[in-house]
């Protein structure tokens, strides 16, 4: 039933340079800003907290992003580097597809929010230095020329279009249980009407878009992420995160 997500978009949205986002957990919010920041550039940046759907097996669908993206980035920070577990099996992952890479492809960046040791695995590839003044502005280059090389060209978020219609909601509560519904974004002047029916409720805000955020207040007040694929993604409170995506018109609201 959700296998539709794709179908409005198919042959309509341009190629995008896909960079899947390998980080440990107490380093999410630092992952978290870059995500914000190559999709303000235009770059379609994979993270599991916003493309992972409710019922999905994580694993596999982490794995099969590895496989499909075109750029590698490995958060790196002393508690990242020390950590064992999933994060690891993660970057052994990421190595083995790189290595069927052409050598010269740029594919893999070790990307260091702090001065921190570089695993051996990593030292062969040049890192970036976040914490540096010109720490972002040579990572952008780097997804700039491997788009170039790609053929594929950044989409701004700046060029974001009218956001009226019907989503799919797909979320988890602060006890991360996860619920579905429908949500329905209308237009009245430079205001957007935001309604949710998740089960038999219902629930209203009002808001702005300002950029790329949709910042909406009401029976929830909730910050939303515009994704240049058209779909959204917001917080409602701590732990509690919603991603809407567009439904064809042929599904009713």
């Amino acid at each position: 039933p959700l296998s539709y997500r794709n179908n409005r978009s198919a042959g309509r949205q341009k190629a995008m340079l896909s960079v899947f986002i390998s980080y440990a957990s107490e380093d999410k919010k630092k992952a978290r800003d870059l995500a914000f920041q190559l999709g303000e550039d235009g770059f379609d940046a994979w993270m599991d907290e916003n493309k992972l759907l409710p019922g999905q097996r994580w694993a596999v669908e982490i794995e099969r992003a590895i496989e499909q993206c075109q750029v590698a980035l490995i958060c790196l920070t002393n508690a990242s580097v020390r950590k064992r577990g999933y994060i690891q099996k993660e970057v052994r992952k990421i190595i083995t597809v790189g290595d069927e890479l052409p050598e010269d492809d740029i594919f893999l960046i070790p990307v260091l929010f702090e001065e921190c040791p570089v695993p051996r695995s990593l030292r062969d590839k040049q890192w970036v230095e976040m914490f540096k003044a010109d720490g972002y502005e040579r990572l952008r280059n780097a997804m700039k020329l491997r788009a170039s090389e790609l053929g594929v060209e950044p989409q701004p978020r700046s060029k974001t279009g009218d956001l009226t219609g019907v989503y799919l909601a797909t979320g988890y509560n602060d006890d991360a249980t996860p619920y579905e519904g429908k949500v329905l974004i209308s237009r009245l002047g430079d205001q957007y009407q935001v309604t949710w029916r998740i089960g038999e409720d219902h629930f209203q805000a009002a808001g702005s878009l300002k950029g790329s955020r949709l910042s909406v207040v009401g029976d929830f007040n909730f910050e939303y992420e515009v994704g240049t694929d058209g779909t959204l993604f917001g917080e409602w409170e701590p732990g509690a995160t919603e991603r809407l995506i567009p439904i064809p018109p042929e599904f009713n609201w």
